[in-house]
């Protein structure tokens, strides 16, 4: 028996949004032969949908190692300390740093972030199709998104920053040393 661990974005789901078809059947095939299939991802449980499901993984980690799941029950999941959501979520709004904050279960933001990332759809999407831009990964991402005022309370997982046009995650530690709580 092997262990196969697949990346989803860019590596198992395509760009344009599908997974192809040779991709899902080799990985029924694998499973076939006695080996274990494992979706091992930056995206969050909540964000592994539609096609993604095509495909009966053994085991999936997500949310960048945050939350694992083993046949189909989660065995782990890693959120911030309401400490650590305090601080990083202080330090982003007092410095107009625009970031989700991302859980198993939900993907949170600021107006401000909706609205910063709503422009960067349009600017990611500018000349394509409604039906190219409504399949872009990043429209998906902020139609998921739950507005709120306070995301001191919430338990999340990480925050992903917005800037420049891209995704950066930083995982509390890194932010600032775990000593100064």
């Amino acid at each position: 028996m092997k262990l196969i661990f697949l990346d989803a974005d860019g590596t198992l789901f395509h760009h344009e949004g599908y997974i192809p078809d040779s991709a899902i059947k080799a990985c029924i095939q694998a499973q076939k032969n006695g080996h274990k299939v494992i979706l091992c991802t930056g995206r969050q449980r909540i964000e592994i949908f539609g096609p993604m499901l095509e495909i009966d993984y053994d085991a999936i980690i997500a949310g960048s190692g945050a939350t694992i799941e083993c046949e189909h029950k989660i065995v782990e999941e890693n959120a911030l300390t309401k400490e650590e959501s305090q601080y990083l979520s202080n330090y982003l709004l007092t410095n107009h740093i625009s970031a989700n904050f991302e859980s198993s279960t939900g993907i949170y933001a600021t107006q401000y972030t909706k609205d910063t990332m709503l422009k960067m759809v349009e600017e990611q999407c500018a000349g394509k199709s409604e039906e190219e831009k409504a399949k872009h990964g990043l429209t998906i991402l902020t139609s998921q998104i739950t507005v709120v005022d306070n995301i001191k309370d919430l338990s999340t997982t990480k925050s992903p920053l917005l800037t420049m046009g891209k995704r950066h995650t930083k995982r509390s530690n890194k932010i600032y040393p775990t000593n100064t709580m």
